[in-house]
């Protein structure tokens, strides 16, 4: 019998935080400050999204179109339960990285975010998100990667 995570740690549930370091006008700034160009963002994509609450407030407060998944199913409900409050489209999904790296009704992405979901995931599920990042990362596109150690205790 195969684990059905897959490398992801399903047992412990994702905060209901806003991060605003992965908010593209947050990042559009400190790009600015190094002489770095910012792309003109119009899509966004967001891997392992927890609960959904930094996606949901990064799609409804702007013009840029987000999409997401995030494996943990009750994390994945949450946001999404969320975002039909404030949208008819749903471009949020409860996919594992393989399913929804694979999908063929994605755009190219302006900017992809990662936060904290590099530690928690198998090494196949990293190469899974790295083609997809040289697949679906536009050129001049931007990707905030924030990979936290965590301690086991």
């Amino acid at each position: 019998m195969s684990d059905w995570t897959s490398g992801y740690r399903a047992d412990i549930n994702y905060l209901y935080e806003y991060y605003p370091e992965f908010n593209p006008n947050r990042i559009r700034l400190a790009l600015l400050k190094a002489g770095l160009q910012f792309p003109e963002v119009k899509t966004a994509c967001e891997l392992g999204f927890g609960q959904g609450l930094g996606l949901c407030i990064n799609d409804i407060g702007s013009d840029v179109e987000w999409y997401g998944t995030d494996f943990n199913p009750s994390q994945a409900s949450f946001a999404i339960e969320l975002a039909k409050e404030f949208k008819d489209k749903q471009t949020y999904f409860d996919d594992s990285f393989e399913e929804f790296c694979s999908r063929d009704d994605l755009p190219d992405f302006d900017f992809i975010a990662l936060h904290g979901i590099w530690t928690w995931i198998s090494d196949e599920n990293r190469h899974i998100i790295i083609d997809f990042i040289r697949r679906k990362l536009r050129p001049g596109g931007v990707v905030y990667w924030h990979a936290p150690t965590i301690l086991d205790t």
